[in-house]
């Protein structure tokens, strides 16, 4: 597997961060980019708000791109949608494009989302309409059929919400909770987790598939769960009471907000011996 060449866009994110820690851990051959202006020993400077930085990539041959790098605050994308459209479709086609003309069969694998879709269905396919709710799923769905409709050997993964261990949010409940502080999680918000080692094996299936048509992976738990389901999981194995969690409805908070009937995606990766729905939660207990 050392002979592969694997090209990381976006490695200063905390999944990337992950991959490049297995790629080591075996022998993966990979560069990575950073939009930082001094990189680290090994990283390519590359930012997709500037396209004139593209260049650096001339002369290199790789055999997969991992698109890993995008805005993906969803109150940053409805904020601006003019300039983050720009990163997220435009500029990323374009670097695709380049790559494609030194490369004309690299692989692309793009990490894309299950916010695509509207939640109406439960389980929906790759083949289900999409209808995304908010400007951010709207980008990467643009961006999946620019890749599809103009390209061959493009791998679209559409993930869950991938429980990293630095996300502020769930740390900062399990830090409470160990203290006897109460938390506040919404009753009727869903999506459908998964575990950082769980989307690194889906990355991995992509990058090995002997398939060179277009296919679309749901890496998906499969099973919907609110933010209070997580909240007094949390509490349950901290061992903690379960009064320490106040369940409200996101209209308390956000009056307008449209809100997805369901998360959890049909078709999911036959990925064993890994955790994924709310055991993924596991990495907040340490």
């Amino acid at each position: 597997m050392n002979n592969r060449k694997i090209l990381i866009v976006g490695g200063d994110s905390s999944l990337s961060k992950e991959l490049i820690k297995f790629f080591d851990d075996n022998f993966i051959g990979y560069k990575a980019t950073s939009r930082r202006l001094n990189p680290d020993k090994g990283f390519i400077f590359l930012d997709l708000s500037q396209p004139n930085s593209f260049h650096a990539l001339t002369g290199l041959n790789f055999s997969t791109v991992i698109l890993a790098a995008s805005i993906c605050s969803i109150d940053e994308c409805e904020g601006d949608k003019q300039y983050t459209s720009l990163v997220n479709v435009k500029n990323t086609f374009t670097l695709i494009s380049v790559l494609k003309k030194v490369c004309p069969d690299i692989r692309v694998i793009m990490l894309s989302t299950d916010m695509v879709l509207d939640g109406a269905l439960a389980w929906p396919t790759q083949i289900t309409i999409k209808a995304p709710l908010t400007e951010y799923g709207r980008q990467k769905s643009e961006l999946e059929d620019k890749l599809i409709d103009n390209y061959n050997n493009i791998k679209i993964l559409r993930f869950g919400k991938i429980l990293e261990k630095d996300l502020p949010l769930f740390n900062e409940w399990a830090c409470k909770l160990k203290t006897g502080k109460k938390i506040i999680a919404f009753n009727d918000l869903i999506f459908a987790p998964i575990s950082t080692d769980y989307s690194i094996k889906a990355i991995m299936m992509a990058i090995e598939s002997s398939n060179i048509s277009n296919e679309i992976y749901h890496v998906n738990s499969g099973v919907d769960i609110t933010y209070c389901d997580a909240a007094l999981w949390l509490a349950k194995n901290l061992r903690v009471s379960s009064e320490l969690v106040e369940g409200i409805g996101v209209h308390q908070v956000f009056p307008s907000k449209v809100l997805p009937k369901r998360m959890a995606l049909g078709n999911n990766l036959n990925i064993v011996s890994t955790l994924k729905g709310i055991e993924a939660f596991e990495v907040f207990l340490k």
